[in-house]
């Protein structure tokens, strides 16, 4: 017993501690005490020095620099947020808070961010947001390190040519359409480091809903694209993409 207590001191003065938002302000601050002199990452409650809560587990990674805690006053839950090292990866638990703060883990889940974020991609380029499928780009965390970069090129230059299409038959000026399309390029080569009609070249990504034949179309206007604004150049770049995929 002296020995747990002793333990649950030196967590308080020396483990992580995270702030908890959400908690009435009424009785001080509350923080989110992380335990990591264990192989099981513990957490919990407590105001200033003092444990007002046991320990839990913590199923997951708790990076405690990329972490946040939040409770809910209106449901009781307590939601924990962790972002894994050098990725966009993280894991969530939620707690439900008892009347004397105890903590229960109602639920633990690991989410593969890379994942969502080409979901989330593939649904608003089929509901023809093509800036949001760009905005969504340039904000994918640590894109060097992006397992999915290529798939996520391949959403990239379909949504950014109907996109430009879209603009032009709106009556935008081709050359402002063929910026915007630049920034589309500019956000596929932070994703890959290659050029968006290029990320396929080495074999077209497998499980997309976007199919190769639909990528194969999209590269196909892309090159009727370049010649009507005269980027002879860059359209015969396109057109020996077709033709390498074409004899894959």
């Amino acid at each position: 017993m002296v020995t747990l207590f002793l333990c649950m001191l030196m967590a308080v003065d020396y483990s992580a501690m995270l702030p908890v938002e959400g908690f009435p302000p009424g009785d001080g601050p509350v923080q989110l005490v992380i335990l990591e002199f264990t192989a099981a990452t513990e957490i919990a409650l407590a105001r200033g020095s003092e444990l007002i809560s046991g320990y839990a587990g913590f199923p997951g990674i708790l990076n405690s620099a990329k972490a946040s805690a939040t409770y809910d006053p209106a449901t009781g839950v307590l939601s924990v947020y962790s972002q894994y090292p050098f990725t966009g990866n993280y894991y969530t638990a939620e707690y439900s808070v008892g009347g004397d703060y105890e903590l229960r883990l109602m639920s633990g889940d690991y989410h593969d961010y890379y994942d969502e974020a080409l979901q989330q991609m593939c649904l608003l380029h089929r509901n023809n947001d093509h800036d949001g499928v760009l905005e969504k780009a340039w904000s994918v965390f640590y894109p060097g390190s992006n397992p999915l970069g290529r798939e996520m090129c391949v959403v990239l230059l379909v949504s950014g040519v109907s996109g430009v299409r879209t603009r032009i038959n709106a009556g935008v000026p081709p050359e402002d359409a063929m910026e915007w399309l630049e920034d589309v390029y500019d956000a596929g080569f932070n994703l890959s480091g290659e050029l968006l009609h290029q990320v396929a070249l080495t074999g077209y990504p497998e499980g997309l809903s976007i199919t190769r034949d639909e990528y194969l179309a999209a590269l196909g206007e892309l090159d009727t694209i370049l010649d009507s604004v005269d980027c002879p150049d860059k359209a015969a770049e396109v057109r020996e993409a077709i033709e390498t995929l074409e004899n894959q």
